[in-house]
């Protein structure tokens, strides 16, 4: 039992250590450790998925926070975190995570995708419209495609929702 508890406390300091036996040169057996660093903001990122997947929103929150303290830079924690948010009911937090992550990685269309679709749903139609616009520019997806022009029916720009619909019904998106 204290054997486990010292390897837990190892890793939470992030640090692991490997021992390995040499007997190939020598005849008795050299014990050598070599000590690792982990990335701490890597290991509260998984142990933040984990909890996501349980639906336990808190709890990964928690984890995040403590990712992003270790690297602010860290794109997939601040994506991450500002989806939990979302499921957390924090729309605020939510897009200012989503602002942040594409600061960080311009060239990801997932951040500008979810972005789009709060900002829709908050009623800022042209500011989700852009966002779509941009994730199309970078990948072909049905449905952003979609989103855009239900969000393009909201602001009464028939004719452009029109032309959007056409595209998803020539076939060349996929959902």
């Amino acid at each position: 039992m204290i054997k486990y508890a010292f390897r837990d406390l190892l890793v939470l300091l992030g640090v692991v250590t490997f021992i390995s036996v040499n007997t190939k040169a020598q005849n008795r057996a050299t014990v050598s450790t070599d000590i690792i660093k982990i990335d701490s903001s890597e290991f509260y990122l998984n142990l933040a998925n984990d909890q996501f997947e349980l639906g336990q929103f808190q709890k990964s929150l928690r984890f995040l926070d403590k990712s992003i303290l270790f690297n602010q830079k860290n794109f997939e924690s601040l994506y991450t975190r500002a989806s939990v948010k979302y499921f957390l009911n924090d729309v605020k937090g939510s897009l200012a995570d989503y602002e942040k992550a594409i600061n960080l990685n311009m060239n990801e269309p997932y951040p500008y995708i979810y972005r789009g679709t709060i900002l829709s749903k908050a009623g800022r139609f042209q500011e989700a419209i852009k966002d779509f616009d941009k994730a199309l520019e970078m990948e072909e997806d049905a449905m952003v495609l979609y989103n855009r022009a239900i969000t393009r029916m909201k602001t009464r720009e028939y004719e452009k929702a029109l032309m959007d619909f056409e595209k998803l019904e020539e076939g060349e998106w996929k959902f």
